[in-house]
């Protein structure tokens, strides 16, 4: 019995920045750039728009619609795409915080 190497993993990596503004104690808007490459066939960019909710003294829960657009395409696909990221935050600090969600 010994380890199985997965042959369908593709390397790849992510960087992107937001800001988070403040409407009220409770209730912010978080908008996002995110640079994705996978293993150098797949290059895209997403515009997230995020409407966080606080739902603690350090939890949140975020939700909203993602704008994405394939930088590398042929014929067969649409170059962009529209779907809704789902997620939630835990912040450490008031300048650092955790973030999980889906896409």
């Amino acid at each position: 019995m010994g380890l199985k190497n997965n042959k369908s993993y593709n390397d790849g990596f992510y960087i992107g920045a937001f800001v988070e503004f403040s409407i009220s104690e409770r209730f912010y808007i978080q908008p996002e750039v995110t640079y994705v490459n996978i293993k150098n066939d797949f290059d895209q960019l997403q515009i997230p728009v995020l409407a966080k909710y606080r739902i603690g003294k350090k939890f949140k829960v975020l939700a909203g619609p993602n704008l994405g657009f394939l930088l590398n395409t042929n014929e067969n696909f649409h170059s962009y795409y529209l779907g809704v990221s789902l997620g939630v935050s835990y912040d450490i600090t008031n300048r650092l915080s955790i973030e999980q969600g889906t896409i």
